[in-house]
Formats: structure tokens, C-alpha cells, sequence
């Protein structure tokens, strides 16, 4: 499927500065490096990029490029880091840096597969990295590989307890607070919160404390929602205390916790505080606080509206040619246009949205696509069809209720 970038994209211009780095990157190579290689000895013949050693200073050049295109264009990002993968990288912290950013980059294009594979490859061959396994367990959550999620952030609790990082024990304990909240695990979920916030305390770690607040608070919305505020405003107030952070690290969780508590009126300023404070800057951020908005008007039965804020989340997601959420905006207007009773434009997206829900391996999505599809053939009286989607939907469901 050709993604086709609206007029005013930042897409081109930002692809057109990375080809230019990575042509200053490669005259670096041709005038530096490679030379540099050839004046050693004659039977240290290059006959790979592998075998090329980056100096440090290139290689933090590329980085900060690369970081710089992480949250506006991914695939730009995911780009330059390919290419020094690619070659030699001398300095270990510098190569974690390298693979800990590419990690990242692919949870961002949830590219879920792809990120499971790089990293069981660096671990097989020998890198017990701690923070591998990290990224390794938000990728199997990012398609709800639930156990081997909860095992390989184990992994790495253990490999953090043993070099005594305590910070790196509270992110861990934070992440398996979150897996089993969402299992519905409380009491699990529970200790490892507790745990998190007695050694966040202890070691004055206060983004462990931030985070350890705002996840269990907002897994909290439901179970006793007056104690779930009481930790999400305490978050907020040590969020704004962080210059570098501030209200943006806690908003969607504010904004969804007045929401499932059906208070409109509050979530949507929290919309308008976070993009008077950031606006547009953090491409995926704004548009999941767009879908929030969206969700606020579906609620009170505002098609019109909802479609709109819809729209808007995707477009900031066709910019950063992020499929997988592409596809979520997709399914997101299949719903609106089939609640407005347009069903052949809800077809449409769903079309659209087809290729990408399924290469993503996401039931929830594969699921909403399903149900999308049974309501189109019901429409157009094509009961056979109906039947077949409804019987997938079902059963998909069904396995979903026994993961």
C-alpha cells in the first residue's frame, strides 16, 4: 500500500535533510575512516563495512540526528541507525546507546516482530544487557505476548538486581505493576508498586516515584478511583517540578482518568492545557491526546466532532508514516462513519486499514476489524459474508478472554 503524505508535510523536507546526513556520513567514511584503515597492515584487507571502526565522535553525531527524528519521523530515525548498525562501534556505551535508541524507534513504528528478532539475536549472541530484555518485554506486551512479556522483564530485574542498579529495579517493577494491572492482577500489581515507591524513596529516584504513581493510579480509575487521583495529582506536581518533562509526561494518564470517570469538562481542559504547554512538537503524543478528544465527543454522541479530532490524530501519523497507528486512526473512523450510518465510507477505511492490522499481529485491532466488517455486510444484506467475519470475531475474542 502507498502511503500518499498530504500537501504541507514535513515528511519530504525531513527525508530530504537525512539523505544529506547520511551523505555528509558517508564522505566522513570515504575521507577518515577508510583511509585510516588502509595504511594497516596489508593483510587486514577491508572487504566489508563490518570490519570499518567508527570513530566515537561520528558515531554521537548520528545519534543526536537520529534522536532528533525519533518522535517527527521515525522511519528517518530508524534510517540512520541502520546505517551505523551497520559498520563497527568501538565503545560499548556508545553501541548500547546505538541499539537501546533503534529499540525504541521500532516500539514507535510498532514494528513488534522485527524488534522481538534484533533483540533475541543481540542476547543469543551474548549481550545479557539488562535493558535488552526491557525492550524485549514491551515488545511481546505490544502484542500481547503476555508471559514471555512478564518473563524477560524478570530477566532483567534479575540482572539489575545483581549489579545493584537500584533505578533500573524501580523501572522494571513499574513495567510488571502495569502488565499485571492490565491482567486485572491488583494485588500483584500492588507489590510491585509498593516495592517501586519504597526504593524510588529510599534513593531519591524521582521519575521512578513519577512513573510508579501514574501507572498505578490510572490502573487504580476503576478499582477505587478517589486513591487513583490522589497518585495521578501526585505525579503531576512532581512532573512540573522536572523542567524537562513537566505536564506532558502525565497528561494522557490525567486526561483518560477524567474521562473513564465521565467528567468531559476536565479532560478537555487538560486537552487544551497540554497543547497550549507543547503543541505539536511530539507527533505521537498529540495524536493520541487528538484520539483522546475524539473519544470525549463519540461519548456525547458528536460524530461530526469526533471524526474531526479522528482526522486530526491522522494526520499527524501519515506525517510520521506510522502504520500501526495509521491503521488505529483507520478503524477509528470506520467506527464513526458506521455510527453516523455512512457505511460504505466506514468500508472504505477499513479497507484501508486491512494490510497493516493484520502484518501488525495486534488481536485488539484484528478484532475492531472483524466487527467493522460484520456491520458492512450486514448493511449491504450480504449475510454470508456477515456470518464467516462474525464467526472470526468470536473466536478471536474467545482467546483474547483466555490470554
Amino acid at each position: 500500500m502507498i502511503t500518499r503524505y498530504p500537501k504541507g508535510s514535513n515528511y519530504l523536507n525531513s527525508s530530504f535533510y537525512m539523505h544529506k546526513n547520511l551523505r555528509f556520513f558517508i564522505i566522513i567514511l570515504l575521507l577518515i575512516v577508510i583511509p585510516y584503515c588502509l595504511t594497516g597492515s596489508e593483510n587486514q584487507k577491508i572487504n566489508n563495512k563490518e570490519r570499518i571502526v567508527l570513530s566515537d565522535s561520528l558515531v554521537k553525531v548520528q545519534l543526536k540526528i537520529a534522536d532528533s527524528y525519533k518522535l517527527v519521523n521515525a522511519l528517518a530515525a530508524d534510517s540512520v541507525l541502520n546505517e551505523l548498525l551497520e559498520f563497527q562501534i568501538q565503545d560499548k556505551t556508545l553501541k548500547e546507546k546505538v541499539i537501546e535508541l533503534k529499540c525504541s524507534v521500532m516500539l514507535n513504528l510498532s514494528h513488534s516482530t522485527e524488534s522481538i528478532d534484533f533483540l533475541e539475536t543481540i542476547i543469543n549472541n551474548g549481550d545479557s544487557n539488562p535493558q535488552y530484555y526491557f525492550f524485549l518485554a514491551k515488545s511481546y506486551m505490544s502484542i500481547l505476548k503476555y508471559s514471555k512479556a512478564i518473563s524477560s522483564a524478570q530477566e532483567a530485574i534479575f540482572i539489575y538486581n545483581e549489579n545493584n542498579d537500584w533505578k533500573g529495579v524501580v523501572d522494571i517493577d513499574n513495567y510488571l505493576g502495569e502488565i499485571y494491572s492490565q491482567l486485572e492482577m491488583f494485588e500483584e500489581a500492588g507489590k510491585y508498586f509498593n516495592e517501586s515507591v519504597e526504593i524510588s524513596n529510599r534513593i531519591n529516584y524521582k521519575n521512578g516515584l513519577l512513573t510508579a504513581y501514574k501507572v498505578y493510579g490510572n490502573n487504580l480509575v476503576f478499582k477505587n478511583p478517589t486513591i487513583g487521583l490522589e497518585l495521578l495529582l501526585k505525579a503531576k506536581k512532581i512532573a512540573e517540578a522536572n523542567e524537562d518533562k513537566g505536564f506532558q509526561s502525565i497528561a494522557i494518564y490525567l486526561i483518560r482518568f477524567y474521562i473513564n470517570t465521565n467528567q468531559n469538562s476536565k479532560a478537555k481542559a487538560y486537552v487544551n492545557e497540554y497543547f497550549r504547554e507543547y503543541g505539536l512538537a511530539d507527533h505521537i503524543q498529540a495524536s493520541n491526546i487528538y484520539t483522546l478528544m475524539a473519544h470525549i465527543y463519540s461519548l456525547e454522541k458528536n460524530v461530526d466532532s469526533t471524526i474531526f479530532y479522528n482526522i486530526k490524530a491522522l494526520s499527524l501519523r501519515t506525517q510520521i508514516d506510522n502504520k500501526p497507528l495509521i491503521a488505529s486512526s483507520y478503524l477509528n473512523l470506520a467506527g464513526n462513519y458506521i455510527a453516523k450510518g455512512d457505511i460504505e465510507t466506514a468500508n472504505i477505511y477499513l479497507d484501508k486499514a486491512e494490510n497493516t492490522v493484520f502484518e501488525s499481529n495486534n488481536q485488539e485491532r484484528i478484532l475492531t476489524y472483524y466487527r467493522g466488517k460484520v456491520k458492512y455486510f450486514e448493511f449491504i444484506k450480504d449475510f454470508k459474508n456477515a456470518y464467516l467475519f462474525s464467526e472470526k470475531e468470536i473466536k478471536l475474542s474467545r482467546e483474547l478472554d483466555d490470554i
